[in-house]
């Protein structure tokens, strides 16, 4: 398994760690988060010194309440690409706005023995999403998903 390297995103904190380093020990960090600190500062002291991985890409987990999901079975049958459009452009029909523009992704769960097929779908405000990208660049890092 090639090391990846995992962010963690929540209110009060943030959290990095990589795994699949075979005998290596386990790197980890985290970070308070203070309400005087924008996040993308924080994301890039977090991963300043973290250490590399194959491709330069982390995977972040955004936790609740910063992301919304929702699972929903009454959605029309359509592909995949055609579902992202669907939710990023009804946002407001499936989620909190609070005046702020989201990020929203969606895809399609695996059908259960009869039960109508779910959709996965959550939100982040863009201003997250932004910030997360800029402080990972900063870093060093791209964000693979």
């Amino acid at each position: 398994m090639k090391p990846r390297l995992i962010v963690r995103v929540g209110l009060d904190a943030v959290r990095a760690e990589q795994q699949g380093r075979g005998e290596a020990p386990p790197w980890t960090r985290r970070l308070e988060r203070a309400s005087d600190r924008p996040l993308e500062l924080t994301i890039a002291e977090l991963l300043d010194g973290a250490p590399t991985v194959s491709n330069g890409l982390i995977t972040v987990e955004v936790e609740p309440p910063m992301v919304q999901i929702r699972r929903l079975d009454s959605l029309p049958p359509v592909r995949s690409a055609a579902l992202s459009a669907l939710v990023a452009h009804q946002a407001s029909t499936f989620f909190r706005k609070n005046g702020h523009p989201l990020v929203t992704g969606a895809t399609w769960l695996a059908a259960s023995h009869g039960s109508p097929r779910q959709a996965l779908m959550a939100a982040v405000d863009l201003e997250v999403a932004e910030a997360l990208v800029a402080g990972a660049a900063k870093a060093g890092f791209g964000i693979e998903r």
